[in-house]
């Protein structure tokens, strides 16, 4: 009887120190953690998702006013909807540099160029980024930005970028390439009195 009495107490100690071992507390705890990792991707998706409605909610709306000619008001729409998008998507997503393009033509239609010429310029280096640099999009951020710069009598800065932009519409076989030409020459009969096609 006794003898069975320790090996009660033996087979009681070695039960408890199997449950309380590492290994089996590590099993329990990983099997744990992953469901609490998994619901708080989840919870973190939900979140990014309707960070992400809202963003999109705040662009059109930028937009509508855009198209109303509140430019201020869309302005304000896309910087907020700028700081969403940043926060979900990171700093060099293509939307971000949708919205700093969106910023920088209000800034260019309230005759403030120089802000226009900064949003212009970094929705440039997000583009340059996530593409090559001969895409479209950043040949029409040229245009822009030598536009802008023609408006404010920076005329060799102005044909810097309208020629770049030019090169990159011809490689693309852009029909945007006429009204480069027509821009720069409007600009160099306006300036210099010639109008030399490039």
């Amino acid at each position: 009887m006794l003898q069975s009495i320790r090996q009660k107490r033996r087979s009681l100690t070695y039960l408890t120190k199997a449950l309380s071992s590492s290994n089996t507390t590590s099993v329990v705890q990983k099997q744990e953690t992953a469901i609490e990792k998994q619901e708080t991707n989840e919870e973190e998706l939900e979140e990014a998702y309707r960070l992400k409605k809202e963003a999109y909610r705040l662009k059109e709306k930028g937009i509508t006013s855009e198209y109303k000619k509140n430019y201020n008001e869309a302005i304000n729409y896309y910087e907020n909807a700028l700081k969403i998008f940043k926060k979900v998507l990171g700093n060099n997503h293509g939307e971000i540099g949708d919205g700093y393009r969106n910023i920088g033509k209000c800034y260019y239609y309230l005759d403030k160029i120089d802000q226009a010429i900064n949003y212009y310029k970094d929705a440039l280096k997000i583009f340059d980024k996530l593409l090559d640099f001969d895409n479209v999009l950043s040949a029409a951020l040229y245009y822009e930005i030598g536009v802008c710069y023609s408006e404010i009598n920076k005329v060799e800065i102005a044909l810097y970028y309208l020629r770049k932009a030019l090169r990159i519409f011809k490689m693309n076989n852009d029909e945007d390439e006429e009204r480069v030409i027509e821009t720069i020459n409007e600009i160099k009969e306006k300036f210099y009195g010639d109008s030399l096609v490039e």
